[in-house]
């Protein structure tokens, strides 16, 4: 087996085929309710860590104007490939979403299904925060979901679990780090390849952020209207919510 890869380089041939069960649609849906309650009539939504642009397609589908950025050149590459079979001009750009620069102001701004637990320094997160802030546009909205502490320790826990999709065969073994509050996950799938089987690895962390911790962050950034509900309703996180979303208004 070869050495870890950076987390979704080679993993990005087979994401897809993993994450089949992930209600995109779902996803899409309890954003727009979020833009709905809070009135967001804007149209120019970036799309942080798009991964291979399974939202970004969706978003465009309902006519807004989509910008993806991911620092994985291999999921867009991805992307890029669903885009050519569509009539949509996504625009995708490769670059860190602690430091990204766009051409024009966005509505809106979304990171979906806990790429921001991937930034594991607080620092570097502030950073984030105030990099999107200055991407929005006056009374722009931020929506990004992340997973808990309780997601982490108790539902990735620490454990092995085995899984064939579409023919690949993987391996997701999981270790919860409490004083770092740290998850790393150690991937191993398998593909043919040429008619040969190969094995490959990737490396894959998420830190748990406190709640309190991300408000006062964004706060510091300069939104002035932050707030945490329990992912896929408008209610307050428990302590076993598992992931929770939050919307932060410029």
């Amino acid at each position: 087996m070869d050495t870890a890869s950076q987390p979704f380089s080679n993993f990005a041939k087979v994401y897809d085929s993993f994450m089949h069960f992930v209600d995109y649609e779902g996803w899409a849906k309890y954003v727009k309710r979020i833009l709905d309650f809070y009135d967001i009539k804007g149209k120019k939504l970036l799309d942080l860590a798009c991964g291979t642009g399974k939202c970004s397609v969706l978003f465009a589908e309902e006519s807004f104007e989509v910008t993806g950025i991911d620092i994985s050149q291999s999921m867009l590459d991805v992307a890029k490939a669903k885009q050519e079979s569509t009539q949509y001009n996504i625009q995708y750009f490769c670059q860190d979403i602690r430091k990204f620069n766009v051409p024009e102001k966005a509505d809106i701004a979304i990171s979906l299904y806990d790429s921001l637990n991937y930034i594991l320094e607080k620092n570097d997160l502030q950073e984030t925060f105030f990099c999107v802030y200055n991407a929005l546009g006056k009374e722009g909205i931020f929506i990004f979901d992340m997973n808990t502490e309780y997601a982490l320790k108790h539902i990735w826990g620490n454990g092995k679990i085995r899984r064939n999709e579409g023919g690949v065969k993987s391996v997701w073994q999981n270790e919860y780090d409490d004083a770092a509050r740290i998850a790393t996950l150690n991937l191993t799938w398998q593909v043919k390849e040429d008619g040969k089987k190969k094995e490959y690895f990737e490396l894959h962390k998420e830190r748990a952020y406190p709640n309190e911790e991300i408000l006062d962050m964004l706060k510091k950034a300069g939104f002035s209207l932050s707030v945490i509900y329990a992912h896929g309703t408008f209610i307050q996180p428990i302590e076993f919510t598992a992931r929770i979303m939050v919307v932060a208004i410029k």
